[in-house]
């Protein structure tokens, strides 16, 4: 559990052409050791399973993460 971490996340929306938007998530912060660096990666995946679920929301109305919490 990281109760005690302070990282900033930051999110870019760049609109591309009429229907496409460029997402971009930055998280930083991180401390240079092994277990914390871990910690970053999987945080990205679950950065990279969120906007997933956002695609799928914004384009076909499907809520994925509807149950999990």
């Amino acid at each position: 559990m990281l109760r005690d971490y302070n990282t900033r996340v930051e999110m870019a929306f760049q609109a591309l052409d009429a229907g496409s938007t460029m997402v971009r998530i930055s998280e930083s912060g991180w401390k240079e050791n092994q277990k914390d660096l871990d910690n970053s990666y999987m945080n990205c995946m679950g950065w990279t399973q969120m906007i997933c679920s956002l695609k799928t929301y914004v384009e076909y109305g499907i809520n994925l993460r509807e149950g999990f919490f």
